[in-house]
C-alpha cells in the first residue's frame, strides 16, 4: 500500500453501546487533534497510524481498499474499544 495522506485519518468516530463520539483532525505535519468530551487534545503522531493522548493511545484499522474503517482505543486496561468511522470530515 502507498503511504496514506495524514488526512485520512480525519473524521467522526462514534461507539454506540458507550454512546460517544470522538472527532479526529490533521492540523500540520505529523500534529492532530482529537476531540471527545467537550476536549480538544493537540497530539503528534509517534508511529504510523497510532496516536497517543492524555493517557490514551488510538490505533487506526484499515479495509483492504486502504481506508480507515475504526479506531481501536485502550485506556490503562481498557483495550480496544471500537469506535466506527462514520463520517469522513468532523465538520460536516
Amino acid at each position: 500500500m502507498t503511504n496514506p495522506s495524514p488526512k485520512s485519518l480525519d473524521g467522526l468516530y462514534s461507539n454506540d453501546e458507550l454512546d460517544v463520539s470522538l472527532e479526529v483532525s490533521h492540523v500540520r505535519d505529523n500534529t492532530y487533534q482529537i476531540s471527545i468530551w467537550d476536549r480538544d487534545y493537540e497530539v503528534a503522531m509517534l508511529e504510523e497510524g497510532q496516536l497517543r493522548f492524555n493517557g490514551f493511545t488510538a490505533n487506526f484499522e484499515r479495509n483492504t481498499s486502504g481506508q480507515v474503517t475504526q479506531l481501536l482505543l485502550d485506556y490503562n486496561r481498557l483495550r480496544s474499544i471500537r469506535f466506527a468511522k462514520i463520517r469522513q470530515d468532523p465538520k460536516q
